[in-house]
């Protein structure tokens, strides 16, 4: 019997295939790789790593080769994981016991990669995390400028280096991440028909006779023909991509509106303190319709992941109801998220619009000032005939001359001065702004680190503990740098 467990990884962007391929080549060196577009367009990596060993579980002592698969697709930069092996009986039933196959292999089995014993969660940060190229995206991270007008060539700087175009909500979405076996369903490929299947918990689900089995309790998927299997595995990355790349989107939009909670905070302060700079509502305009846009992007691309996945398995009748309302809810929720997020922008974006009057009267300001620009002049140019006069002493003339010169340049300049101050006390609150952002998000990977640090050990699946804490540091160390970075452009 062979045993495929799952394993996804989602990212706020695109991911470019072509820019990729080369990347995922250097990554996993021992990999076999190729670009289809027999399910969706993906690149497929074969055995991403050759020393990768399963040696325990639970009591039981074991050598079995682990191997791992990778479908790279573009929407949502999605990485599906196919992680297998070979199981007997005895495993497969020391497997679904208690809470189930994927939580057993997490918590209570070891593996051996690179020489080093270490728990079976590793593969997920030593092994799958690769795929996203952290490190080298820590290092782009703190080469970016923090100057909203730079968004866009900060976006390009990733994407050529990187290969991922990510959405923008507050600046490239590059923190937003998911990977784990979410939606953990298991597939067996069962084609001596060892497992027993005469029982309540198994229904089938296919009308191709007695070929595919799902188990209610803890969603396991049975292939009993070999002939089914590739309908089957299709079956079950549709319905995985699907269900996880909706529950991602919709993290997302969560994401749109915790940033939208905050900027209509900062609003209301400066609509309670009676702001009455021009300068801080033009620029709160043009962040708003960025915000509108960069989600119009992100929406953009939910909507066509919202098509309804299909697949050539033929399903009972009763199994496809199922399936159908699952698939429909899903998609449901997920446009109930986006219209609220449309909702909340077109609300924020009210202020600005109540204060363009504002902005009316700078530009009325404009044309006052050329105006008066225009009555300096033909004020000089009557100075200027009256000047002439014999009758005036030349001391008298070079002086009046300088005052009527420097009457528009001393008012002009006095202009200049005020609009500069003005920029500089809204660049300075954006930058405190950005700056108080990442301190929360410093705080709360802090406080999370506590956590993780004074949780119990056996709350972690075996040597995962320790390597979810280097992550952490790695993160807060980032963040660090990038605050102290801002912070000397105060």
């Amino acid at each position: 019997m062979i045993l495929h467990l799952f394993v996804s990884g989602l990212k706020l962007g695109r991911m470019d295939l072509d820019k990729k391929l080369s990347d995922i080549s250097k990554i996993y060196p021992d990999a076999t790789i190729s670009k289809r577009s027999d399910i969706i367009e993906y690149i497929k990596a074969s055995d991403l790593k050759k020393e990768l060993i399963l040696i325990k579980c639970f009591d039981k002592k074991l050598n079995i080769n682990i191997h791992v698969d990778l479908y790279a697709m573009e929407s949502l930069a999605y990485a599906y994981f196919d992680i297998y092996f070979e199981v007997d009986l005895e495993l497969y039933e020391l497997l679904v016991q208690g809470r189930g196959i994927v939580y057993n292999l997490f918590f209570h089995s070891e593996i051996n990669m690179d020489g080093e014993d270490k728990g079976f969660a590793s593969i997920l940060l030593q092994l799958l995390i690769l795929y996203y190229n952290f490190d080298k995206l820590n290092k782009i991270e703190l080469e970016l400028d923090d100057d909203p007008t730079k968004l866009a060539d900060n976006i390009d700087l990733i994407y050529q280096k990187t290969g991922l175009h990510y959405y923008s909500m507050d600046g490239p979405a590059v923190d937003s991440m998911s990977l784990g076996p979410m939606h953990s369903m298991t597939l067996i490929e069962d084609y001596k028909d060892e497992i027993v299947i005469d029982n309540d918990t198994w229904e089938e689900i296919s009308l191709s006779d007695e070929s595919v089995y799902f188990d209610k309790n803890f969603g396991n998927f049975i292939c009993k023909k070999e002939e089914s299997y590739q309908f089957l595995y299709e079956h079950v990355m549709r319905f995985t991509i699907y269900q996880n790349g909706h529950q991602f989107i919709r993290k997302g939009c969560r994401s749109f509106l915790n940033l939208i909670r905050k900027k209509g905070l900062l609003i209301r302060k400066n609509i309670v303190e009676n702001n009455k700079n021009p300068h801080y509502w033009k620029e709160l305009k043009n962040e708003i319709e960025v915000l509108d846009l960069n989600f119009l992007e992100f929406h953009a691309d939910a909507v066509d992941f919202s098509k309804f996945p299909s697949d050539r398995l033929l399903k009972t009748y009763d199994y496809k109801e199922k399936y159908d309302k699952k698939n429909r809810l899903t998609n449901d929720l997920t446009f109930q998220y986006l219209n609220e997020v449309k909702y909340a922008i077109s609300n924020l974006s009210t202020p600005s619009h109540v204060h363009d009057e504002s902005i009316l009267q700078k530009e009325t300001e404009k044309v006052n000032d050329r105006i008066l620009l225009l009555s300096f002049i033909a004020m000089a140019v009557s100075a200027i005939g009256m000047m002439q006069s014999r009758d005036i002493a030349f001391e008298l003339k070079v002086i009046s001359g300088i005052a009527i010169f420097s009457l528009p340049a001393f008012y002009y300049f006095f202009r200049m001065v005020q609009k500069r101050l003005s920029i500089r006390k809204n660049r300075i609150n954006e930058l405190n702004r950005i700056i108080e952002h990442k301190t929360e998000d410093l705080e709360r990977s802090k406080t999370e680190l506590e956590t993780v640090i004074n949780q119990e050990d056996d709350d972690f699946p075996e040597g995962f503990k320790k390597e979810l804490i280097e992550e952490f540091k790695k993160d807060i160390s980032k963040n660090e740098k990038m605050i102290e970075k801002i912070k000397t452009k105060l």
